[in-house]
């Protein structure tokens, strides 16, 4: 969750500035952890892009894919390890 947290996109508003950075949580749900923000509606604005209302887009800011690649990939390597 730290990873989110220092990648998420930092807004240049002085009011919101880091504010979507911080909002990542994380829950616990039997053996689950489920890891979501609080402002969910821009995690897919920021992750994928949008249009604009004038027209044009906004360039999507990728920083949920490589911190899930990440945690996939350290995931596998410890569950293959207590396999051993």
């Amino acid at each position: 969750m730290a990873e989110l947290k220092a990648t998420s996109p930092k807004s240049k508003n002085k009011r919101r500035s880091g504010q979507y950075a911080k909002s990542w949580t994380k829950k616990k749900r039997g053996k689950m952890i489920i890891i979501h923000n609080k402002e969910y509606q821009l995690t897919h604005l920021l992750e994928k892009g949008h249009a604009k209302r004038g027209g044009g887009r906004v360039e999507a800011k990728v920083h949920i894919l490589p911190v899930e690649l990440n945690l996939k990939e350290s995931a596998e390597r410890i569950f293959k390890s207590k396999l051993k």
